[in-house]
């Protein structure tokens, strides 16, 4: 055997081997994909005519000397003629849809026209090689100019990718630059050991380097869908933003999609799942479309593609009756649609207007289609100065927390206090709670917030005492995931005591949706509380969905009429007697009735009517700091 064309044989395997994997595995049909492909198979090619060169040169007695001179010249033009293909794919990569690649392949042949006259009079001029009957295959003077010409272009594609690469990262240019830096290393060996072929070695190395980091289907394919995944949407929008390309993306979201592996399984949604990928693919036949997340898909339409029809299109297929293995099912699909780079500049924001403008279709009642705005990036732009704002109040304590007295009907004084949380920004002024905390909640520092709150209503707790002010209870909110997490009661439990505080003075304000998931272990979570001592109020009673039995058989104290069930009361008398008669209910088996939202006479009678125990609105007071709040409930009548 002849060990000088051994890594030849050995790169044959890999390269059949890659070529496989590529045909199989290769993510879309793009004209970079095409020839990443067509070099492979031209690096096999020039390795199989090196292997027949070198085999061709060693029985070069046996072999008629016109095929051994064939074989050679295809030997000799395959040289240069690997980097030169490479150097098409770089331009592909790099500016792939705004350079004519055919237009460069042309160019390209142009240049190598002399060097091909050069090759083909070799028979005549021997200046690259002749065979002696003597010796057999002996190198010419101009042998040199072969290499010299293939190394020409091997730097011709580092100079490319350098001109390229603003549009291309750092981590992109180091995988394309290894391509061009092994064949030159390869030639270099090559010329100090002429007989040991190494081109196509180096050539498949380059080319692996390249195909695991861009053509790898196991990192950019989903598996259950077969098109492409998340990962394969960033690098791609990345591609296009590097690109300055004008794009719409379009996130679908499906709507209630866990009800469907809930009631029919998973096989089930999985099935469904890959129906709805191949219908929008059919939307962007381009390899434009990706999963997203669990139900969620991704679309990406360049702008001058992009029409209401396909949008049309879009939703009409969203909302068309799947049949999945016998199953009817029907479901909606939220949309939002977003202009680049009109209304976002960098794959953060990017994500951050698609999944806030899912949420308000969500909000809205699903199945709703949310395009991006400047009023939309105005939001955005507030909540991201929010987020980042009560970050620092949680740290530098310039939270406050108000309490607002809460007036007994049957002693005509003040005898409760609800614990409010406020905050107010240099620029934006006072933000209010229904802004900032959701906010809070999604960052991740509502239990440090719960803390705050809890540790002021200890030292109101404190303040009353000592001010001898007797009183029932003092309120606070706190989140349904705040109320059954272990972790908060524990740490609860231990600030009041290091307060010296009983938890039956305090009431947990909770809302009616806590019952609608995880009922049986919600009612175990807050019966333990109860042992403990605290009390709850349903805050907002009428605008939920609970089951009265579920309130009854929990430590519930109080019930707190909305100010909404009071507005309605105002204007339809039926409203009124049906919540007069659950008042009534209510009051019989012992609950507490605290109506809330009193701002004026009128509404003052209607909390009489549903013989309200409490009543809390600006008709009594207002929010308060913590010293006017004590001196507030100090007064003995109001």
């Amino acid at each position: 055997m002849n060990w000088n064309i051994v890594p030849e044989y050995i790169s044959l395997i890999f390269i059949i081997i890659l070529i496989q994997y590529s045909r199989e595995y290769s993510t879309t049909y793009s004209l970079k994909n095409r020839l990443f492909i067509f070099n492979l198979w031209f690096v096999l090619v020039q390795i199989v005519i090196s292997i027949i060169s070198i085999l061709a040169i060693e029985n070069y007695s046996i072999i008629p000397i016109y095929m051994n001179h064939i074989v050679q010249i295809l030997y000799f033009l395959s040289v240069p003629l690997l980097p030169n293909i490479f150097l098409l794919y770089i331009f592909a990569v790099i500016w792939e849809g705004e350079v004519n690649v055919i237009k460069y392949l042309k160019a390209s042949l142009l240049l190598n026209s002399v060097y091909l006259l050069f090759v083909f009079s070799n028979p005549l001029t021997q200046l690259i090689y002749h065979f002696d009957e003597s010796g057999g295959f002996v190198f010419g003077d101009g042998f040199f100019i072969v290499y010299l010409i293939s190394n020409l272009y091997a730097f011709a594609i580092i100079a490319i990718i350098y001109i390229g690469r603003k549009r291309i990262d750092r981590n992109m240019r180091r995988v394309l630059l290894s391509f061009p830096i092994l064949i030159i290393f390869a030639q270099i060996i090559q010329g100090f050991f002429p007989h040991t072929i190494l081109t196509g070695s180096a050539a498949t190395a380059g080319l692996l380097i390249s195909y695991l980091y861009f053509q790898n289907k196991m990192i950019y394919v989903d598996m259950l869908t077969g098109i492409n995944n998340r990962k394969a949407f960033t690098k791609e929008l990345t591609d296009y933003m590097i690109r300055k390309r004008e794009l719409e993306i379009i996130l679908v979201s499906m709507d209630d999609f866990k009800d469907v592996n809930d009631n029919y399984g998973q096989q089930i949604g999985d099935s469904l799942l890959k129906a709805i990928s191949k219908e929008l693919q059919k939307l962007a036949p381009k390899g434009n479309v990706y999963r997203y997340s669990g139900d969620e898909f991704v679309i990406l339409i360049e702008e001058q593609e992009s029409n209401k029809h396909k949008k049309e299109a879009l939703i009409e297929v969203l909302k068309k009756n799947w049949i999945i293995k016998g199953i009817h099912l029907e479901l909606s699909a939220s949309i939002c649609v977003l202009h680049y780079p009109k209304h976002a500049n960098s794959l953060g924001e990017i994500v951050q207007v698609l999944e806030y403008g899912i949420g308000l279709s969500k909000k809205q009642g699903k199945g709703k289609v949310i395009e991006s705005s400047d009023s939309t990036i105005k939001t955005i732009a507030r909540k991201n100065l929010i987020s980042t704002f009560i970050k620092k109040a949680i740290k530098e304590k310039e939270f406050e927390v108000y309490f607002q007295p809460i007036y007994s009907m049957k002693e005509n004084r003040f005898t409760a206090a609800e614990a409010l949380l406020r905050l107010k920004h240099d620029e934006l002024g006072v933000i209010s709670p229904g802004e900032f905390i959701p906010i809070a909640e999604e960052i991740g520092i509502m239990p440090d917030l719960n803390y705050f709150v809890i540790e002021n209503v200890c030292i109101f707790i404190n303040r009353l005492i000592e001010s001898d002010i007797q009183f029932d209870f003092i309120s606070l909110n706190m989140s349904n995931s705040q109320v059954i997490d272990n972790e908060l009661i524990f740490n609860m439990n231990n600030l009041l005591k290091d307060y010296g505080v009983d938890a039956k003075k305090i009431y947990i304000e909770i809302t009616e949706s806590i019952f609608i998931d995880q009922l049986e272990e919600v009612n175990s979570i807050l019966n333990e509380l109860g042992e403990y001592g605290y009390r709850f109020c349903i805050d907002d009673f009428g605008t939920g969905y609970s089951n009265i039995t579920n309130i009854i058989s929990l430590p519930v104290s109080v019930i707190k009429i909305d100010k909404s069930i009071v507005y309605k009361s105002m204007k339809e008398e039926k409203n009124s007697i049906i919540i007069q008669g659950i008042a009534k209910s209510f009051a019989n088996v012992g609950f507490a009735i605290l109506t809330e939202g009193v701002e004026n006479p009128d509404h003052l009678e209607i909390a009489k009517k549903l013989m309200s125990d409490y009543v809390q609105g600006f008709f009594f007071a207002f929010p308060l700091p913590k010293d006017e709040a004590i001196r507030y409930m100090g007064k003995r009548k109001s």
